[in-house]
């Protein structure tokens, strides 16, 4: 059972081919195949290389104009626009994190909750503030606010609903 070095979508198909372990192989498959894609009218390639083959990296970005899309714990993507007449449809990787703070207002007196942090930037200036962390990637806003306050303080809510919203670039 081989493994899959090479995964190409296009806006139509998808095609896999086998494991390539030399830089060079890799080099001349990839200039035939970016031939063939040309021809066929293609237009985003992408290129999932696994860190067990990372040496292909070079090649590809180096040689035959590929770019960083983004990584993960175990690869890494690359993309490649072919038109030349036009300027790359392809998204852009990952820039932003969702946080939440969970605001909890206690039912009969009204208060609300507030907590210091014990670790962490706001821990040195020993600042009261609301419950706060980042979701995990995939997580659903609402879960990541139910568990970020479990982690923080150890009570369990229902999510009611979002507050407000703010975004922050740069990821």
């Amino acid at each position: 059972d081989l493994t899959t070095i090479l995964t190409t979508t296009t806006t139509t198909t998808q095609q896999q081919t086998t494991s390539i372990n030399d830089a060079d192989t890799f080099s001349t498959h990839l200039a035939s195949a970016l031939t063939i894609w040309t021809a066929e009218q293609r237009k985003g390639i992408w290129l999932k290389i696994p860190t067990t083959h990372s040496h292909l990296i070079a090649p590809a970005t180096l040689h035959h104009g590929f770019d960083f899309q983004h990584a993960e714990a175990g690869y890494c993507v690359l993309t490649k626009w072919l038109p030349t007449n036009s300027l790359s449809r392809l998204p852009n990787g990952p820039t932003h994190q969702v946080g939440i703070g969970a605001l909890v207002i206690h039912p009969t007196t009204g208060k609300m909750l507030a907590v210091q942090e014990k670790s962490g930037p706001a821990a040195k200036w020993k600042l009261w503030k609301m419950p706060t962390g980042l979701a995990d990637p995939g997580e659903d806003i609402a879960a990541a606010a139910v568990r970020e306050l479990k982690e923080e303080t150890g009570l369990d809510c229902v999510f009611d609903r979002i507050v407000c919203f703010r975004q922050s670039h740069g990821g």
